[in-house]
């Protein structure tokens, strides 16, 4: 294996490619630290404050209402002087309103719409069972009860900002760079020994073939891994330190976004899922990426097919979504259908995985309940897998001479 890594980073040319994906990471790292946010450990001290106090839920939430109000009555009579008297916890009154509110926005989001709203999902789907007569829709609605019929344990605690902290490194052009990297990558190693011809001694056993087939393909997965685990580990960092979403083992509905997803996941288990959704689709690359090499024996065209066959998705699946975000109301409904289409079937939507927490997210296959992430997946394994088998066959066929 040593050597597999040896002969992949031996070239300058590698060496460049790897830089340069290392210097997208750097540029969104920065920009992330550009787009901190200052004010979270004052607004952390807020509610480290309030949770000393002992208050129930109940009184929390009342207590929190009753200071914003307040202090909305004292900014109004203020006007602009509000700006030049000193606050609690805030630079000035005005600042001290805003941290209030939010305080008090999230409190009643934890701890009154949070259960509030799943109660109602789950008495709304077993009124739909009741009136439905297609058995399909009465297993869906049966599904969506399993997953909201729960309790979410919240805290009320600084969460964070976890929307700026994906911002900068989901959906970003460093995924179009790292899928280029892994074509480039898997290329170089398929192809280096024909073009050196030391495929003629390595290939001339079947076990010597078949151990240096698992070598090159290990060592591309491992290089890719490796690139999306550093990845993972400095948006970590970065929301931490910038965003302050510290607690990773909160639940992802303590964020108002994710309020609806049906997952009993942490935001640190989120977190991880995501990367490996990224690792699964760079199975996908490296599979696909040698079984061209095996097929075309020809590095130049390989690197020109795999760039069409991976980034082509990508470009549907963006176009999609810009449409479904930002379009007017006929397009978005549109290009929402087929973008929710596209994310149970299209590997390329796992590099924008957010989409998958948001909601009750499943679809029936032959009359089985499964999610659009699941199905996705699924999908992405058995690609990967196929072709990993169609290059093993063909591995030595295509080189031998």
């Amino acid at each position: 294996m040593k050597y597999e890594f040896k002969k992949l980073y031996s070239s300058p040319y590698m060496i460049a490619c790897l830089g340069l994906l290392i210097a997208f990471m750097i540029f969104f790292v920065v920009r992330a630290y550009q787009s901190r946010d200052e004010s979270f450990k004052q607004y952390g001290q807020l509610i480290y404050d309030y949770n000393e106090q002992g208050l129930s839920n109940d009184e929390l939430v009342k207590t929190l209402s009753s200071k914003r109000d307040d202090l909305l009555e004292q900014v109004n009579a203020l006007g602009e002087k509000a700006y030049d008297e000193a606050g609690e916890y805030g630079d000035n009154l005005m600042h001290d309103f805003i941290l209030y509110d939010k305080a008090a926005n999230q409190a009643e989001y934890l701890f009154v719409n949070l259960p509030y709203h799943r109660r109602e999902m789950v008495k709304d789907a077993l009124y739909e069972i009741s009136e439905e007569q297609s058995e399909s829709q009465i297993k869906q609605y049966e599904a969506s009860i399993e997953a909201y019929n729960t309790v979410i344990d919240v805290s009320f605690e600084y969460t964070g900002d976890l929307n700026n902290a994906t911002l900068f490194f989901d959906y970003t052009i460093w995924d179009y760079a790292m899928v280029l990297f892994v074509i480039i990558l898997t290329v170089r190693m398929f192809t280096i020994d024909r073009a050196y011809g030391s495929y003629k001694t390595a290939y001339s056993t079947a076990n010597g073939r078949g151990y240096l087939f698992a070598r090159q393909i290990s060592a591309c997965l491992i290089s890719a891994a490796a690139i999306i685990i550093v990845q993972l580990i400095c948006q970590i960092i970065c929301a931490k330190f910038f965003f302050g979403v510290s607690n990773l083992s909160l639940p992802i509905q303590a964020y108002e976004e994710y309020e609806f997803c049906p997952y009993q996941i942490s935001i640190g288990e989120f977190f991880i899922i995501k990367s490996l959704g990224k690792i699964i689709l760079s199975f996908l690359i490296v599979s696909l990426s040698a079984m061209i090499c095996v097929l075309i024996k020809k590095a130049l065209p390989s690197i020109f097919s795999m760039i069409i066959i991976a980034v082509s998705p990508m470009l549907a699946s963006t176009y999609f979504f810009v449409l479904a975000t930002n379009g007017s109301s006929g397009v978005t409904n549109s290009a929402y259908e087929m973008y929710t289409s596209l994310r149970a079937v299209l590997p390329q939507c796992l590099l924008n995985p957010n989409q998958y927490f948001f909601t009750f997210d499943s679809l029936f296959l032959f009359g089985f309940e499964i999610t659009r992430l699941e199905c996705v997946i699924a999908i992405t394994l058995l690609l990967s897998f196929t072709a990993l088998a169609v290059t093993g066959i063909n591995f030595a066929k295509a080189r031998r001479t």
